[in-house]
């Protein structure tokens, strides 16, 4: 039996988190052992791991001070996660995330096992980890078997940054259960959003690559105008008490909600009559598609994924960082119509489960 292992940081509510769950749920892996490392065992997905998987871990709750000095000696030596935790032998050794998985990675001393890291960023606007040294980074990844993308975008950077990579690279969407998208968005009633009124809604963790900040002052722009118009942010993050003390100091409090996490983000989803992202920087940011197959109106900003997935803005409207043409852009998505079912239909194929599964089983089985 082909003995797998797969690195990632913890399994928040993020994109890259939600992904590998869904592979591991979906995928064909018959034949494979699969161990799935954690530097920290935390999030919600933890309960989503298949039993199949075995599921290990080197320290708890991030937030705890001996942990956050542990992980902190740990990432300034990575090789010491294969000293004390890492002990098994592998076939392929996998890091599904960019910068500190990777870096552990990069420290195997399985010399014979093939070694896979994903990309789910633009890499020249990511903001590493501040033990991570950017250009040791780049210059070690040429030492990987391959480097999975999450778009051509991310492909593109990367190999302007790292050219040593080109014919190393691979790429490979994230999957997109639609039928449990569109199954899950029925499951409850939204009772919170204002009827005959404008419900925009993003979602996210709330850190600052996801810029918040942004679309709370086009916010406070766009209230000067329209008093019928609302902002739902679903999502947790280092940033919610500062962004909920930056809506209370400028009064925007029934304008603009924090809703939190949701596990089922996605009765809001369809609830909502426009969703609006407003990222710095994304590899491929599954909620963009998500809400397209909920059959949403898009406002995004150009932020590297968000425009492939939209196809440069034939299934939804996208925007600089300019807080006048973003604004200019959310009345416009407002005012206009959504986009043709054929065309909807034909992108959403792009991202289908059943296909983006067998590529992931076949990675594994090489």
């Amino acid at each position: 039996m082909k003995k797998v292992l797969i690195i990632i940081d913890n399994l928040k509510g993020g994109g890259a988190e939600k992904v590998l769950v869904t592979f591991l749920k979906h995928a064909d892996l018959s034949g494979i052992e699969v161990d799935l490392f954690l530097i920290n065992k935390e999030g919600v997905y933890l309960k989503d791991v298949p039993s199949s998987v075995r599921l290990f871990y080197a320290f708890t709750d991030s937030s705890r001070f001996l942990n956050k000095v542990f992980r902190r000696i740990f990432l300034t030596y990575p090789f010491l996660f294969y000293v004390f935790f890492i002990r098994k032998s592998y076939d392929l050794e996998i890091a599904f995330r960019e910068d500190s998985s990777t870096r552990i990675l990069l420290k195997s001393p399985h010399r014979k096992a093939r070694k896979i890291a994903w990309l789910h960023t633009d890499l020249e606007r990511y903001h590493y980890c501040k033990l991570t040294n950017p250009s040791k980074y780049l210059k070690s990844l040429k030492y990987l078997d391959r480097l999975i993308c999450v778009s051509k975008g991310c492909e593109t950077v990367l190999l302007r940054l790292v050219p040593e990579m080109v014919g190393k690279t691979q790429v490979l969407y994230n999957p997109v259960d639609t039928e449990a998208i569109r199954r899950l968005a029925t499951e409850e009633v939204v009772t919170e959003f204002f009827k005959e009124q404008c419900n925009l809604l993003t979602i996210g963790r709330l850190d600052e690559g996801k810029n918040h900040i942004f679309l709370i002052r086009c916010m406070q722009k766009l209230l000067q105008e329209n008093k019928k118009i609302h902002l739902w942010i679903l999502g947790d993050g280092v940033l919610r008490q500062h962004l909920e003390t930056m809506v209370a100091e400028a009064g925007l409090q029934q304008y603009i909600h924090f809703e939190g996490f949701r596990k089922n983000p996605f009765p809001y989803l369809a609830a909502c009559d426009l969703f609006v992202f407003s990222s710095l920087y994304e590899g491929l940011p599954t909620v963009i598609i998500e809400a397209l197959i909920l059959n949403k109106k898009i406002v995004s900003s150009y932020c590297g994924g968000a425009e492939e997935v939209l196809q440069y803005g034939e299934c939804g409207l996208l925007s600089g960082f300019s807080e006048e043409e973003f604004c200019e852009k959310i009345k416009s998505a407002l005012a206009g119509e959504g986009i043709p079912t054929e065309k909807l239909q034909k992108r959403i194929t792009a991202f289908g489960l059943e296909h983006q599964c067998k590529c992931f089983s076949d990675l594994l089985n090489e």
